[in-house]
């Protein structure tokens, strides 16, 4: 495990004379290229598409909002376990609302599967301009919140050292079902652990790849939320 020095220099943001972050479709082409699992998505730019893209990837779905002002979309920009056309003119109303009153620039909307079950996990890939490409591991528990629960290695990560990383977090435990709770995939997280690390070794302007969350299932993985932001010179 890294000390406390490269621990607080892993978690800073990458450092870049300019940096762009890319549309929602440029970072899912990415993902996808790469092989990793993502939650079926189809962007949107009017309610009339939304409901449609809804009927296409049938309920419940998903709603989010796109804002290039709105940097975390979190709760106040995400709809979750949409069951009914009716529950998704509300959504969809509720967050035109949230935009107005922001005074956000909406540029679009995204409807996703929902996804159920499963655990979820966080993985950061980032370009430092003094590491290099480095990698940080979040289980999303309890532990995580209290105690900062993470893991950090520079990249290019072997599946071992991904093994390694995912068994020095408490969020392990839960992971492999000691909490009492249904085990994962731990083989598919570990390839997408290797995957991320790949992506940012060989992307040289890329300086962060976060998927935020990657929900971890009883058989495979899916991400449900992905950022990627560029270096521009």
């Amino acid at each position: 495990m890294f000390g406390g020095v490269l621990k607080r220099k892993l978690l800073n943001q990458p450092k870049a004379a300019s940096t762009k972050r890319l549309t929602e479709q440029e970072s899912l082409k990415i993902i996808e290229e790469a092989g990793i699992p993502f939650a079926r998505t189809i962007v949107c730019r009017s309610l009339e598409e939304v409901l449609q893209a809804a009927r296409t990837i049938r309920y419940p779905v998903v709603l989010k909002l796109m804002s290039s002002d709105l940097k975390e979309r979190g709760l106040s920009g995400v709809r979750l376990g949409i069951s009914s056309e009716t529950e998704l003119r509300r959504a969809f109303n509720e967050l035109e609302k949230i935009v107005s009153a922001a005074g956000w620039k909406l540029e679009g909307w995204v409807v996703q599967e929902y996804i159920a079950g499963g655990k979820e996990v966080r993985i950061k890939a980032f370009r430092d301009d003094e590491l290099g490409p480095s990698i940080v591991f979040e289980p999303i528990s309890f532990w995580m919140r209290i105690f900062g629960d993470r893991s950090f290695r520079l990249a290019p990560l072997d599946r071992d050292e991904a093994k390694e990383m995912i068994k020095e977090t408490y969020g392990y435990y839960m992971l492999v079902g000691e909490d009492g709770s249904l085990p994962v995939d731990f083989d598919a997280l570990i390839e997408t652990m290797c995957k991320m690390s790949d992506l940012i070794c060989k992307l040289g302007r890329v300086v962060e790849i976060h998927l935020h969350p990657l929900k971890v299932l009883e058989r495979g993985v899916k991400a449900v939320d992905v950022k990627v932001v560029l270096e521009v010179k």
